[in-house]
């Protein structure tokens, strides 16, 4: 390490999923956008353009330099008729929870600051369910 000491350190490591890694490529989540996309255009709430365009924020058409995000190839007809759901979900427990953004507590000197947390394994999930309009539904 002392010889590549301006291009490497030594720093805390994140565990990250094997499997997740191994799906989350390119061409996979490319795959499942043709099929969610070929499904909304089957259920008659999307249309695909007869080729791709640019837009901005507000839907319009414009070129690749004034555009927001990836070339678009659907138009959605009915947004109303699409419900988004997003899973998130936690752990309850905080026997390894750190303090945020350095956060300090008063203490008395030369003694740890001890907070009560749970230990206990507790997790959970929720489910949010938005219209395709941008309304929550639940």
């Amino acid at each position: 390490m002392s010889r590549n000491k301006e291009r490497l350190d030594k720093g805390g490591v994140t565990n990250q999923d094997s499997k997740r890694k191994e799906w989350s490529t390119y061409q996979n989540i490319s795959k499942m956008y043709d099929i969610v996309y070929d499904g909304m255009v089957e259920a008659q709430v999307a249309t695909k353009l007869p080729s791709s365009v640019w837009m901005d924020r507000d839907g319009k058409v414009v070129s690749k330099n004034e555009a927001f995000g990836q070339e678009v190839t659907h138009q959605v007809d009915h947004p109303e008729y699409i419900i988004f759901v997003d899973e998130v979900g936690n752990n309850l427990n905080m026997k390894d929870d750190k303090p945020i953004g350095g956060e300090k507590r008063s203490k008395e000197q030369g003694k740890i600051a001890k907070v009560a947390g749970s230990t206990a394994e507790a997790h959970y999930t929720v489910l949010g369910f938005t219209s395709g309009t941008g309304e929550p539904i639940l």
